[in-house]
């Protein structure tokens, strides 16, 4: 199994860079996109690393967020044969104050093989699910106010209904992607392993801290810390901040989320 971050915040002389994510998961020979980023910035990262996009088998977007969407009318092409996991919500006009943070959805939902998806908890590769959304337990995890959607005409708080999460069964444990974690890592984590009754072996992807306070991740590093987690990768969203608060007190492995190739010994 291998995993590759083709886009992420963070600068990297060697590759591209943007506010977004996109990380390659390819399992016996089978090859999952999950998010796209902002532009065609995961592409040319891929592209550095030899790798064939058109070849993938399936993509899944994990919210409609332009950083996590906006890549894939870059990919996208009538004749593409790869089917596009999004969840039935995912289009809705999303917005964070009255600052458009969605995409112009026009022709990914034309595209053939797009599926929107009902169901909390999908299988789409052997022991690789789609999951979520995940239920909201706790009150220091709430999405902004800030962020709303259009929803019959109506503008409406943005509980991201849609946020879609990558959970991988493995014999050493749960290995959960994350894009964004609008929802709260905590409480993702929390209903990951409730629904899959396994611990968490590691969590790679965005945890949206970078806007919160000292307070609010020190509690979420609390709470991560009680869940046997064996280690992390924090990567887009999180935050400077809260990078150096998790490697001070995650009680074990932090590791460092760059654009590249993950090496094996870190998953």
């Amino acid at each position: 199994m291998n995993f590759t971050i083709l886009c992420n915040d963070e600068k990297n002389e060697d590759f591209f860079s943007e506010h977004g994510f996109s990380i390659l998961i390819e399992k016996d020979n089978k090859k999952l996109l999950f998010d796209t980023g902002h532009t065609d910035v995961y592409m040319k990262n891929a592209k550095k690393l030899n790798l064939d996009l058109n070849e993938v088998d399936a993509i899944v977007l994990s919210h409609g967020h332009y950083d996590h969407a906006g890549g894939i009318n870059y990919l996208l092409k009538e004749e593409s044969k790869f089917k596009v996991y999004i969840h039935e919500k995912t289009m809705q006009k999303k917005y964070s104050k009255d600052i458009f943070k969605g995409i112009d959805f026009t022709k990914l939902s034309n595209y053939k093989n797009l599926i929107k998806i009902k169901n909390k908890k999908m299988q789409i590769i052997k022991d690789i699910y789609v999951f979520g959304p995940v239920e909201m337990k706790n009150d220091f995890e709430e999405p902004s106010k800030d962020f709303f959607v259009i929803e019959k005409n109506k503008k409406i708080r943005d509980f991201f209904e849609d946020e879609l999460n990558i959970v991988i069964d493995t014999n050493e444990g749960l290995i959960l992607i994350t894009g964004c974690a609008h929802r709260g890592i905590v409480n993702i984590a929390t209903d990951t392993i409730k629904e899959f009754k396994k611990d968490i072996k590691l969590i790679i992807g965005g945890f949206h801290l970078k806007d919160a306070d000292s307070t609010k991740i020190n509690k979420v590093i609390e709470e991560l810390n009680k869940l046997n987690i064996k280690s992390i990768m924090p990567c887009h969203c999180t935050g400077n901040r809260a990078l150096k608060l998790f490697e001070k007190k995650f009680n074990n492995e932090v590791k460092k989320c760059n654009t590249t190739i993950i090496p094996k010994k870190d998953v």
